[in-house]
């Protein structure tokens, strides 16, 4: 799990980095097209040259627009990559909920364990001393 979600950010880094590209292409192509519609003020005529700079702005416009879906999908994209780090990172925390209560359960059972095996201890030096009481008492009716 751990390496998935380290996967996960690597892609989220590059994907931004890429929406980040892509967003200045756009702007920088808008640019270029808000500088066309400006030139294309200064023709007073439908000449060869005004439709040329016509088609220029429309083909601008056409790649903004392709940008614009890309920037889109891969925006889409960053938000699914987050979505999935998110998930991830909550699985992650509820997995290691489960392994610490699995820690303190086993811990408390170690610590019964631990509290039986000191009695079973007492209580086996208890009737050893009792046996040897009885050899003692034993001994002493023989001899007697």
């Amino acid at each position: 799990m751990q390496r998935e979600l380290e996967d996960l950010k690597d892609e989220l880094a590059r994907k931004q980095t890429e929406n980040g590209k892509l967003r200045k292409a756009l702007e920088n192509l808008k640019q270029e097209n808000e500088e066309l519609r400006s030139e294309g003020k200064n023709y007073e005529s439908s000449s060869d040259e005004v439709l040329e700079l016509r088609q220029r702005i429309n083909e601008k416009n056409d790649e903004i627009s392709e940008l614009s879906r890309n920037v889109e999908e891969l925006q889409k994209t960053i938000d699914d990559l987050k979505q999935n780090i998110y998930r991830l990172n909550k699985e992650k925390a509820q997995e290691n909920r489960g392994v610490t209560q699995e820690i303190e359960k086993l811990k408390e059972q170690n610590k019964i364990s631990e509290q039986e095996k000191m009695k079973l201890q007492q209580e086996n030096q208890s009737q050893s001393s009792k046996i040897s009481k009885l050899e003692t008492d034993l001994k002493n009716v023989k001899t007697e």
